[in-house]
């Protein structure tokens, strides 16, 4: 994991970060019906209307920051055990989700006239996890940075509406804390609004969704050297790095591994094996709390309303259609799988 420097405009944004989630947390404290997670995201994004920053890219990195050290922080309430709840079996869902969500993207894209680079952005984005696969498959097919922006975008907004649409959807579907913590970890985008949503419905669901999200994920890796794969086949040319060596499969392979799931896997392994005290995993838990918290106050800062209005209206019904598809698919397999 990196960390962004600090600068003048790092520190302001610290500071905004830092008294939302105090904020965040005394209402709950006091109105334990609103939630924290909500809060935090709803007044980071009327601090960011009310005062638009020059700059999201501060909030961005650093509720990315946050975002990886929560989940960290969060390994310690877990154990093998608790993994082994969720199991491989997860994947009877997640593949389909990760299916569909690209597929759809390609072809509904190709039907609308979209280029084939923004649909299949808005597809990555839509079946792993939102800005970071998008990321990661940007240089692969060699995108615009208009065509990363769209699809950010775009992403953005879907999984802004997931965090209010889930918990009424996950009641309305009649799902217990098992069975939400999976459909919102298989279902909502970004990370961030999984952890929101899943713990907005119960802490219970809200961990079995970050451990369903960290699995769908893990998928980012054979999707990405898959493109990797057919981008070969294409220019029948050996993708180089800087100094213009091959580079292989393998170590695209170790760049694409999340380096935060490592951690977070380390971290449950100490808290399977090691004799920790109570008090210690405790204060783990309120650590990992206090820092999603703040990390979705970041979220709710770098939203950038001008950009929203500025994104491609089919790039915003390309993604919304292939949601739809996705949350469908991830009802049924749920349906299917865990009935």
């Amino acid at each position: 994991m990196t960390f962004s420097k600090f600068s003048d405009s790092n520190w302001a944004c610290w500071a905004k970060i830092l008294i939302i989630t105090a904020l965040a947390y005394a209402i709950e404290s006091l109105v334990p019906a609103l939630g924290a997670s909500i809060l935090a995201i709803l007044l980071g994004m009327a601090l960011s209307a009310w005062r638009p920053p020059a700059s999201t890219k501060p909030a961005k990195q650093i509720s990315g920051q946050l975002l990886k050290i929560g989940i960290v922080f969060l390994g310690f309430g877990l154990s093998f055990a608790k993994l082994q709840a969720v199991g491989l079996k997860v994947y009877l869902v997640l593949i389909p989700v990760v299916a569909v969500a690209l597929l759809s993207a390609r072809y509904l894209g190709r039907w609308m006239g979209i280029g084939s680079r923004s649909a299949l952005l808005v597809g990555m984005g839509t079946a792993i996890c939102g800005g970071s696969a998008i990321a990661a498959a940007a240089p692969i097919v060699e995108a615009e940075d208009s065509e990363i922006a769209f699809a950010i975008t775009t992403i953005f907004l879907y999984n802004t509406l997931a965090l209010f649409l889930f918990p009424l959807l996950g009641a309305w579907l009649g799902y217990g804390d098992q069975s939400f913590g999976l459909f919102a970890g298989a279902a909502i985008n970004d990370t961030s609004s999984v952890v929101a949503a899943g713990f907005a419905f119960s802490e219970a669901a809200g961990t079995t969704a970050t451990i369903v999200k960290m699995a769908r994920t893990l998928l980012i890796v054979p999707v990405c050297l898959g493109l990797v794969g057919a981008r070969y086949k294409q220019t029948s040319a050996q993708l180089a790095d800087g100094q213009g060596a091959q580079v292989s499969l393998w170590t695209q392979a170790r760049r694409l591994f999340p380096s935060f799931i490592a951690y977070f896997l380390l971290a449950v392994l100490a808290s399977s094996l090691l004799p920790l005290p109570t008090w210690l995993l405790d204060s783990f838990k309120l650590l990992a709390r206090l820092t999603m918290i703040a990390a979705l106050a970041g979220v709710g800062l770098a939203v950038d309303l001008r950009q929203l209005r500025r994104a491609g209206s089919q790039s915003i019904i390309l993604g919304g259609l292939s949601w739809a598809l996705v949350i469908v698919t991830a009802s049924l397999a749920i349906h299917f799988f865990y009935s």
